[in-house]
């Protein structure tokens, strides 16, 4: 069992605000909370000492820089004995976002984004080679759009309220509970200063004005501005951290859904007006055109969960596939390969 006994309601209230805009600072979580600065500190790095609170990650949309989200699915074979050697190498990949295992018909997945569906081929020869042609089957699902995405699971989903300020938090501009990249976007054309602040953001979201300006050799004003118009062109999307959702005596799901074709949009949101517990969703092409990402503390909860999704959505579904998500191996959503190639196109 992995429930926190000793988390209290404070620590969930710091949790929702950094879940919301990692880039809050310290003293206003504290008056947000009539509490001293020092106590916000010392509670946040109790988090980070407890793996409650694992990192913080910077989100965007790679649509927008011209970039496909492709989720693929692998299931090794059976008689393998050097799965972790093959895991080690996968996740070195440049253009890996995503990899996790599984528990169920596949257990590897590999999120990449790529430009086209020629270089996906590429792509899916290498991680094959890295798994040493062991893959006993796999699936490629191409990602359409999201429905939801969120880090506000049910423990911490406590009402706070927060000043939001036009200033280096960004928190006026970019303070959200939900934060998925819908189906209507815009492509953006990036400049070389842009893509090297995306970089420095991916590796540390929380970074100073001050610190990326001395990096970059610009001032701080530039970087803000920057910043700025990558947040009105949606390239950035939300400033967030990752909760070890496991520390709360939480499984994660993923419910994989074939639906009929020209299932409507409107009926596929339904499930996440009454459900809390569903903290990802989106709608794909290939073996299956719905993913759902559900955390339950029993099976009766899990059951439920999956008891209104049918009730809501049923009728367009055809077929379902349930798995438990294990261990996520790396997450980091801008690349070394899109940086790579996003450098190479300003040139």
């Amino acid at each position: 069992m992995y429930i926190v006994t000793y988390m209290d309601k404070i620590d969930k209230k710091i949790l929702n605000i950094l879940s919301q805009n990692c880039r809050i600072p310290d003293n206003d979580i504290a008056k947000s909370l009539n509490l001293s600065k020092d106590t916000i500190k010392y509670r946040i790095n109790n988090l980070k000492n407890q793996n409650i609170y694992t990192q913080a990650l910077l989100f965007f949309d790679t649509r927008v820089l011209g970039y496909i989200n492709y989720q693929i699915l692998i299931q090794l074979k059976s008689n393998i004995t050097n799965k972790e050697e093959i895991i080690e190498k996968i996740k070195k990949h440049d253009k890996i976002l995503w990899a996790n295992t599984f528990i169920g018909k596949y257990e590897l997945q590999l999120i990449v984004q790529i430009k086209s569906p020629h270089e996906l081929n590429k792509i899916k020869d290498e991680l094959f080679e890295l798994c040493n042609h062991e893959v006993q089957s796999y699936s490629t699902l191409t990602r359409i759009y999201e429905l939801e995405f969120n880090s506000i699971n049910p423990e911490i989903d406590i009402d706070t309220k927060i000043e939001k300020k036009s200033n280096y938090s960004f928190s006026k501009e970019l303070t959200n509970k939900s934060y998925p990249n819908l189906e209507e976007y815009k492509e953006y054309k990036i400049s070389k200063t842009e893509i090297e602040i995306l970089n420095i953001l991916s590796d540390n979201p929380q970074e100073s004005l001050i610190t990326i300006a001395d990096k970059l050799n610009i001032d701080r004003r530039t970087v803000k501005d920057k910043i700025l118009n990558l947040i009105e062109n949606k390239v950035i999307t939300h400033f967030g951290i990752n909760i070890d959702t496991t520390k709360f005596d939480y499984i994660t799901y993923t419910l994989m859904i074939k639906l009929k074709t020209q299932s409507p949009h409107n009926a596929l949101q339904k499930p996440f007006q009454e459900l809390n517990n569903i903290f990802y969703a989106a709608v794909f092409e290939g073996e299956y055109n719905l993913l759902i990402y559900l955390n339950a503390k029993s099976p009766k909860e899990l059951n439920d969960t999956i008891n209104h999704i049918k009730k809501e959505i049923g009728e367009y579904i055809i077929s379902t596939e349930l798995s438990i998500m294990g261990e996520v191996l790396s997450w980091k959503q801008f690349t070394r390969g899109i940086y790579k190639e996003l450098l190479e196109s300003v040139k």
